[in-house]
């Protein structure tokens, strides 16, 4: 497996459907199904070395994704506090990197 640093950038290039895990104020992750939507630009949350098969990112425009993609009863709840999303590398196919 290859590493990936935090804060590398990637530009979904075939749409996919996945898991949007919902962050909560509370002691409590959940999830939503969730397409990705092609040239929705995501962004690595922290280093996955390349001992991990997997990676964790956010889309960089987390707050119109979020409007657009996560239904309203999640994101208008007061204790809902984001998503993320932990995917395989082995779907970096379906995304290319960005400088």
């Amino acid at each position: 497996m290859v590493a990936i640093p935090k804060g590398k950038r990637f530009k979904v290039t075939t749409e996919f459907s996945t898991i949007a895990l919902t962050h909560w104020r509370a002691p409590m992750t959940d999830g939503t199904p969730c397409t990705l939507p092609l040239g929705t630009i995501l962004v690595v949350a922290s280093d996955s070395p390349s001992s991990k098969a997997a990676f964790i990112c956010i889309p960089e425009d987390r707050e119109a994704f979020v409007a657009q993609h996560i239904p309203e009863e999640i994101r208008r709840n007061p204790k809902f506090a984001g998503i993320s999303f932990v995917l395989d590398k082995s779907e970096i196919g379906l995304l290319s990197p960005l400088s």
